[in-house]
């Protein structure tokens, strides 16, 4: 197992059937957490690049800078999610940029209604955070909610998206209904 330290951002990857794949993105990452907490989750883990994985690190500076696109998630590790968490961030990779969406109408869109406390859970546990750009998605009152990143990094990413924010609520949205 590998990672790469860039602009505060791990990225937890390895080798699949020989194809790199991340496991895991950890935001706003402090020199502390690579010298302790991060062995602790992975013990043998080394620190190594590859082709592809330089290609997300790009996509991940890029986007942090405001050039929002999307990224192939055929790069990510999903065999270890589980059914409804895969569900819930498919849907979530789905949201156009600009545009927001909130747990209820994701818990519907994936004929689950009432489980829009499930989906939030499931977002908080996103493990690919940018990549499935679990930012876009607000309470249904149109406050942020939280975000793994912290508050402020949310709000720089739906920001830089053109969405439009007061008192950390979203003004007039985008709103997205799948």
């Amino acid at each position: 197992m590998y990672f790469v330290f860039v602009d505060s951002i791990v990225i937890v990857w390895d080798y699949f059937n020989n194809i790199p794949k991340i496991i895991r993105i950890f935001l706003t990452i402090s020199e502390d957490f690579l010298k302790t907490d991060l062995f602790k989750y992975y013990p043998k883990i080394k620190k190594k690049s590859s082709p592809e994985i330089d290609k997300v690190v790009d996509f991940i500076k890029d986007f942090l800078k405001g050039e929002i696109k999307k990224i192939d998630i055929g790069i990510l590790y999903l065999e270890k999610l589980s059914l409804f968490q895969k569900r819930v961030l498919l849907k979530v990779y789905e949201i156009p940029i600009g545009y927001v969406t909130t747990y209820k109408i994701i818990a519907r869109s994936i004929k689950r209604p009432r489980s829009y406390r499930m989906v939030g859970r499931a977002l908080a546990t996103n493990p690919f955070p940018l990549i499935i750009p679990c930012h876009r998605v607000i309470k249904s009152d149109f406050t942020i909610g939280g975000y793994e990143g912290g508050i402020e990094m949310k709000k720089k990413l739906l920001l830089n998206e053109g969405i439009k924010i007061k008192n950390n609520k979203v003004i007039n949205p985008k709103l997205w209904k799948f």
